[in-house]
């Protein structure tokens, strides 16, 4: 019987449970890693689980599909409607950069098979592509003695045992937990304690694998799971294109984006785990205006911060939609973590929202029917500082005519011009005249 190890909990029970029967059902001397982190150099991607075994190394996804699978191209589709990218160039990539990871570490030769599988549960899933169904996916009942007997590792001329010293060794090294400092910020939750409510979602307080010494807020958004099929369908395909688009924020490992989500559609429990914010305090920017006004240097760090987010966001193509000063919360070691990100959306198109938290942040080419763009979070964060600065119910241009100060006044108006293409593209110019101003 394989032992199973585990230096990161899971994203859902279901894939404990999975990781728990495959490794009681292989007969085998070995051990299966649970949640493995690839490290940086070889993309950082995570492994659901890995199978250390004396035929071999064996990198492992396990996926909670459901119905009937029509075609497999870039993407699975099935009968239903439904479709999800296609695992198999990444699941084949990560046994490659397994395998790569594990000979720099002299962990294996280069004469050890490493290879991948899918396992899918719960039922069987009819597959239209009976060649890829039998190398690549099995289900949970045929799944142990598929990968113990090594069925998907390749085999010219490698050597196909592994000793049991050598076994402990890649185990050992493979279950040492990470330092986080390589670690992809999208991550999996243990929830310890509900909050009070929002209105667009339950909230958490709990711990993250990958975000060390800080906790975790985790807003949860639910799925009716009396809905039809159809309807259950059409909304884990919203839900999945729009965690891919912020999924590009991942590349940017921006310092003020925290956490963005943790999203999986699973038709045993409708739940999807969205927006998640380090949780840092109940300071926000909209509590601390006071110091906002009268503190220099605190102002300017905060902007600074604002500015690197903004332009991690316009690199990864996503508009914020929602940006002002109740979503920035201010940590005790002095960063910002810009949060909202529930109402975000693709700049592509790809994913589109029609509900934002407050319709005054509109920008104008929006209102006149045009699609959101970077230049409408620019004018989001000029119409927050002139709130900061100047509150009160008087149109924009009212408010920045009453400023006297005129470098102020001048930086602030390139943030709030009416055509989009006029804006200024970052917060320099703004930093450089509060600089010189004083309440």
């Amino acid at each position: 019987m394989a032992t199973f190890r585990s230096s990161n909990p899971f994203r859902h029970e279901s894939e404990r449970l999975a990781a728990q029967r495959l490794t009681d059902r292989l007969a085998t001397s070995g051990f299966v890693i649970g949640n493995y982190l690839l490290p940086g150099k070889y993309s950082g991607g995570e492994i659901d689980l890995v199978a250390v075994l004396p035929s071999g190394i064996v990198a492992i996804e396990v996926k909670h599909w459901y119905g009937r699978i029509m075609r497999v191209g870039g993407t699975v589709e099935f009968d239903n409607g439904y479709s999800v990218p296609n695992p198999f160039p990444g699941l084949l990539y990560k046994a490659k950069f397994l395998r790569s990871h594990l000979v720099e570490r002299d962990l294996i030769g280069a004469h050890v098979s490493v290879g991948s599988c899918l396992v899918h549960g719960p039922g069987r899933l009819a597959w239209p592509d009976d060649v890829l169904r039998n190398q690549y996916v099995y289900d949970l009942d045929t799944a142990p003695v598929r990968i113990g007997a090594g069925a998907m590792l390749p085999r010219e001329g490698r050597r196909t045992e592994l000793g049991r010293s050598e076994l402990v060794a890649i185990a050992d090294a493979l279950a040492d937990p990470t330092s986080g400092a390589e670690a992809w910020r999208i991550g999996h939750f243990v929830v310890d304690e509900e909050l009070a409510a929002t209105p667009f979602a339950r909230q958490f307080v709990g711990r993250c694998s990958h975000v060390r010494e800080r906790d975790v807020l985790l807003r949860c958004w639910e799925i009716d799971p009396l809905a039809d099929e159809d309807v259950q369908a059409r909304t884990l395909r919203r839900l999945e294109s729009e965690a891919a688009a912020l999924a590009r924020l991942e590349s940017q490992r921006c310092p003020a984006i925290p956490i963005v989500y943790d999203a999986f559609p699973d038709p045993a429990n409708f739940h999807v785990f969205w927006t998640a914010l380090e949780y840092g305090g109940p300071a926000t920017l909209a509590r601390e205006r006071r110091r906002f006004l009268t503190d220099q240097s605190f102002r300017d760090g905060v902007l600074a911060q604002i500015g690197e987010a903004l332009a991690a966001f316009r690199e990864a193509g996503i508009v914020h939609r929602n940006l002002g000063a109740e979503v920035i919360t201010l940590c005790d070691d002095g960063r910002i973590l810009v949060g909202g990100l529930e109402y975000s959306a693709a700049e592509d198109g790809s994913t589109r929202r029609r509900t934002i938290a407050h319709p005054s942040r509109v920008p104008p080419e929006v209102v006149a029917g045009a699609g959101c763009s970077s230049a409408g979070d620019m004018f989001a964060v000029g119409l927050m500082v002139l709130d900061l600065l100047m509150p009160g119910d008087d149109p924009p241009d009212r408010r920045l005519a009453r400023l006297r100060d005129r470098p102020l006044r001048s930086a602030l108006g390139a943030l709030l011009e009416r055509a989009p293409e006029a804006r200024v593209v970052d917060l320099n110019a703004l930093r450089a005249a509060l600089r010189n101003w004083t309440a």
